[in-house]
């Protein structure tokens, strides 16, 4: 007859000297807390900038919106940039446009957490425009209806005559599913979005 599995473990322990079950209970208690620790950080959510460069006033209704909303979020930069989990990014950023928050600050471009070093100035303006174009497309593909987004960005250089400057500039073409229209309040996310993204 088979002995029960525990009863045998039970009865090598209680073979052990002192120091020996010490060090068995050490290596267990051990192993548990590691455990522990390694769920706890497959478990945190991956935190990407939502905004950075933020004013006070804004920082501070960007995280009144956040917490209303039960939306996790990490603040860094002595409270100029915000994050949140990487999947709530678009969500935030689309709904923050539309009650006009902020009005300060730029988004956050995944391009950037790259490092720039050794990349010439007029490279590293290319790489701007190109993230925000990419970053605004993914942030207005997110809303109802819209299956396709494309950004263009037009960022003139500056003048050193203030009446020849012009003004950045930006065109939105949207493909939406059939028998779609965006709302009012949608366009409305879209336009203060790209508004409060582009300088000037």
């Amino acid at each position: 007859m088979n002995s029960n599995p525990l009863q045998v473990l039970f009865g090598i322990f209680n073979k052990l000297n002192p120091k020996q079950k010490f060090m068995m209970l050490g290596s267990i208690v051990l192993t548990i807390g590691l455990l522990i620790i390694l769920l706890f950080f497959m478990n945190e959510p991956t935190y990407t900038t939502l905004y950075s460069g933020l004013a006070a006033e804004d920082a501070s209704k960007v995280v009144d919106y956040l917490s209303g909303q039960k939306i996790l979020y990490k603040i860094d930069d002595n409270g100029q940039t915000i994050k949140v989990p990487k999947e709530k990014v678009y969500e935030a950023r689309l709904a923050l446009a539309g009650r006009g928050i902020p009005s300060s600050g730029v988004i956050g471009y995944e391009i950037f957490d790259k490092s720039t070093m050794g990349m010439s100035e007029f490279m590293q303006k290319i790489n701007y425009k190109r993230a925000m174009e990419g970053e605004l497309a993914r942030t207005i593909a997110q809303l109802d209806g819209v299956t396709g987004v494309r950004v263009h960005i037009v960022i003139p250089q500056k003048s050193i005559f203030k009446e020849e400057e012009k003004l950045p500039s930006a065109s939105i073409v949207l493909k939406l599913k059939n028998n779609s229209r965006l709302s009012k309040e949608n366009i409305t996310s879209i336009v203060n979005l790209v508004c409060g993204s582009v300088e000037g």
